[in-house]
C-alpha cells in the first residue's frame, strides 16, 4: 500500500499550500505521515493545530482537556493497549465506543531503539479484495452485528463494513484488551480478514521519529505496532478526532466506493 508523506519545516508555519496537501493527501490515500524538517513545535500544539481539518477532539479514557492521550507504557493499566508495550495487531479504533473516532492523529516524541515500529493497512484494499474474491465474506461482515465488543463498561454491536451515505465505515478489531463475540455466521470471514492483515504485501511497517505525525482515516485505515521494551523511553501522544467541524470543512471520511471503481 502507498504511505504518502509531506514534508514542511514546522507545523505552526505551515503555508495555505502545505494544508491543503495535506488533506489532498488524506482525501486521495486515507493517510499522510508528516515530517517537519525545522523547528519543532510541542506534541500538544502540533495536534491541535492539525486537527482543524478533521473536526473536534474525542476524549479518551486517558486524554487531558484537550482531548490528547499518551501513548508509552503506563504501569497500573492493563487493559488499555496504549499503556502497554505488547504487540498491537492491525485495528481500527474506538469500535468499543457509541461513536468511533473519525480520524487519529498520532505524535512521536521518543522512539524505541529497538520495536515499537508502527504498522499501517489500507481498508480499500481490503474491501476491494472481498469483493472480487470472497463477496460471501464481505456480506457476512457487512451485516448488522457480525461482531460484539467489549472493554471495561463499553460494549458496541457493529459491521466491519457500514454503509453510511455513499461511504463505508471500516470498524475491526481484536486483541488481548478487547473481549469479542463473533456472530456464528461471519467467524469464517472474520478470521479470513486476520490473516489477510498478517501477510506482509498487505501493510507497511515503519518507525515513527521525534517530531513526525501520523494522521489517518480511522474509518478506512488499520493501525498497530510491535512490541517494544519497558524499558524503552518511547513515548507518543495521540488524538481522536470526530470528523465534523464547525466550518463544515473536515476531511471525507471512510471508504469511497466510487472512488474505488473510477
Amino acid at each position: 500500500m502507498e504511505k504518502p508523506t509531506l514534508r514542511v519545516g514546522s507545523v505552526s508555519r505551515m503555508s495555505p499550500e502545505d494544508h491543503a496537501r495535506l488533506r489532498e493527501q488524506v482525501e486521495a490515500h486515507g493517510c499522510v505521515h508528516l515530517i517537519q524538517t525545522g523547528e519543532q513545535d510541542s506534541p500538544v500544539d502540533t495536534l491541535r493545530a492539525l486537527s482543524v481539518h478533521f473536526g473536534d477532539p474525542v476524549f479518551h479514557n486517558l486524554s487531558d482537556e484537550y482531548g490528547i492521550h499518551p501513548i508509552r507504557y503506563i504501569p497500573g493499566y492493563p487493559e488499555y493497549a496504549n499503556a502497554n508495550v505488547e504487540e498491537l495487531g492491525l485495528h481500527t479504533d474506538g469500535s468499543f465506543e457509541k461513536t468511533p473516532p473519525a480520524f487519529m492523529l498520532i505524535h512521536c516524541e521518543a522512539a524505541s531503539g529497538e520495536g515499537g515500529d508502527s504498522t499501517l493497512a489500507s481498508g480499500d484494499r481490503l474491501y476491494n479484495h472481498l469483493k472480487a474474491a470472497h463477496p460471501d465474506y464481505l456480506a457476512a461482515l457487512s451485516a448488522p452485528g457480525a461482531f460484539t465488543i467489549w472493554r471495561d463498561d463499553r460494549m458496541a454491536e457493529r459491521s466491519v463494513f457500514t454503509q453510511m451515505g455513499k461511504r463505508i465505515r471500516l470498524a475491526y478489531r481484536s486483541g488481548y484488551d478487547v473481549r469479542i463475540d463473533i456472530r456464528e455466521d461471519a467467524v469464517e470471514a472474520f478470521h479470513h480478514v486476520r490473516d489477510w492483515l498478517l501477510q506482509p504485501e498487505n501493510f507497511v511497517r515503519f518507525k515513527l521519529q521525534p517530531g513526525e505525525t501520523l494522521i489517518f482515516d480511522n474509518m478506512r485505515m488499520l493501525h498497530g505496532r510491535t512490541a517494544f521494551s519497558r524499558d524503552s523511553n518511547r513515548s507518543l501522544y495521540g488524538l481522536w478526532c470526530n470528523g465534523v467541524s464547525g466550518d463544515g470543512n473536515a476531511v471525507s471520511c471512510g471508504i469511497d466506493p466510487g472512488r474505488l471503481a473510477a
